[in-house]
């Protein structure tokens, strides 16, 4: 148990004009320490969902559903300046490996 507990034990002990040994301290600290880790059950802290937590959810799901989308874009973007690309690579080679002659003019 921390010194924390026993302190605040020991200082509430002592404003209602109660006198305690250290170990009847420590018996009160220990009491309060547990009821203080209870305190979100007991009062719905640790049930209740927090609005800007789920807020936040909700943002940071329509960012990454944004951001899923625009990949997909250009990801087809890509797949056509690629696709754009080799079909010009291969009429310009094409153009290179049959020129024309002057007399096909």
């Amino acid at each position: 148990m921390s010194d924390y507990w026993s302190e605040a034990a020991h200082e509430a002990l002592i404003e209602i004009g109660v006198s305690a040994t250290p170990a009847e301290i420590e018996i009160v600290a220990g009491i309060m320490e547990s009821n203080h880790e209870n305190y979100g059950m007991a009062h719905g802290h640790d049930a209740i969902p927090n609005p800007l937590i789920a807020e936040m959810d909700r943002k940071v799901a329509a960012v990454e559903k944004d951001a899923k989308e625009n990949i997909t874009l250009l990801q087809a973007e890509l797949d056509l300046s690629k696709s754009q690309t080799a079909y010009w690579k291969a009429q310009y080679t094409d153009i290179l490996s049959n020129p024309i002659r002057r007399s096909d003019r």
